[in-house]
């Protein structure tokens, strides 16, 4: 048993250095559910993005249009019963800490809704990010807990520079993520979600798509930090 928990280990960790090598872009897609994981619980996910973006769309017009793959690995931990506090790194070079707090709904319950918010930054060795988000995580769970359906609304501040460029980007973004969450303790996720900037209507005028596997444990000897 012991090694078969270390070797799925190893086998998430070259998933996530085969991700990490990719090409790298902005993403909208999630995969957070409404549910906090509780206290005692982790998680750990990999996760691999792509689709279109046009950077009228995002008012960055230097993006033109492009297609574009992301990997992200995040690591999530339940410090309460409503609260999960987490870092996650992309291959944008983007690296971030994020805490999600649950307003409605239980562990068990069929409906849950989370706030969540996250802030990210790159070290300036091709670009500047720095990027701030705040979002609605919606989930609606089946009855026996297989197979979950996520919604989640989200709003980013962006602030970007090109690597030898002094012009320095900023803006707010609007947009949303839709997927599903199959499985319990090892879980797979697909999600879609589209973003713009300034009017409603482009927000329509992308498209990404993300593939994601979740591994759920169970964390010993952790106490409330309350």
């Amino acid at each position: 048993m012991t090694n078969n928990i270390f070797f799925r280990s190893d086998i998430l960790t070259l998933v996530c250095i085969l991700c990490l090598t990719l090409s790298n872009c902005v993403s909208f897609t999630t995969h957070q559910t409404g549910r906090t994981l509780g206290l005692g619980y982790s998680s750990a996910s990999v996760s691999l993005q792509g689709g279109s973006i046009e950077g009228d769309s995002l008012n960055l017009p230097l993006l033109n249009e492009r297609s574009f793959v992301m990997g992200e690995y995040s690591k999530m931990l339940g410090i309460h019963k409503k609260i999960d506090v987490g870092v996650k790194v992309n291959s944008s070079f983007l690296i971030g800490g994020m805490i999600k707090w649950q307003m409605i709904g239980t562990q068990t319950s069929k409906f849950a809704s989370s706030l969540g918010v996250d802030a990210m930054i790159s070290p300036p060795f091709f670009h500047f990010a720095l990027g701030t988000s705040l979002a609605s995580y919606n989930s609606f769970h089946s009855k026996n807990n297989r197979f979950v359906f996520t919604l989640a609304p989200k709003y980013t501040l962006i602030t970007f520079k090109y690597y030898g460029d002094s012009t320095l980007l900023s803006n707010r973004l609007l947009g949303y993520s839709i997927g599903v969450v199959m499985g319990k303790k090892n879980k797979f996720s697909i999600a879609f979600a589209q973003c713009g900037a300034d009017k409603v209507s482009n927000i329509f005028r992308t498209a990404q798509f993300s593939l994601c596997y979740i591994m759920r444990t169970k964390t010993r000897n952790v106490s409330s930090v309350w």
